[in-house]
């Protein structure tokens, strides 16, 4: 509904990853939806726990600076930030899987690079 209902902070690691669910599911939404930014590198791993649990995920942008520089930074902010985002239709992306053809042939040359 657009309010905030609460703030946690939970480990990334399979057993905060599954509190986190288990927080989230506690609000009696019929469907969970994740919001994550930063999908390539720091949120890659949240993702492939939240696919893996068959749940939906949106990819959303960074805030912008001067946004970041009037409200500040924080990981509270960043998620309000990133849920506001997808509650108002400005983020609709999915995050690419890291399990296709183009993440087999990344390994392979990485493997290869001197």
């Amino acid at each position: 509904m657009g309010g905030r209902l609460d703030a946690r902070s939970f480990p990334a690691d399979k057993g905060g990853y599954e509190q986190l669910f288990d927080w989230a599911a506690g609000f009696g939404a019929k469907k969970l939806i994740f919001a994550i930014e930063v999908t390539g590198s720091y949120g890659a791993g949240l993702i492939s726990a939240v696919r893996r649990r068959g749940l939906g995920v949106i990819e959303v942008l960074r805030t912008d600076r001067r946004d970041r520089r009037l409200r500040g930074k924080s990981d509270t902010l960043d998620a309000e930030n990133a849920a506001r985002s997808v509650l108002a239709g400005n983020s609709t992306s999915v995050p690419k899987t890291n399990d296709g053809t183009v993440e087999m042939i990344r390994q392979i040359k990485v493997a290869k690079d001197p």
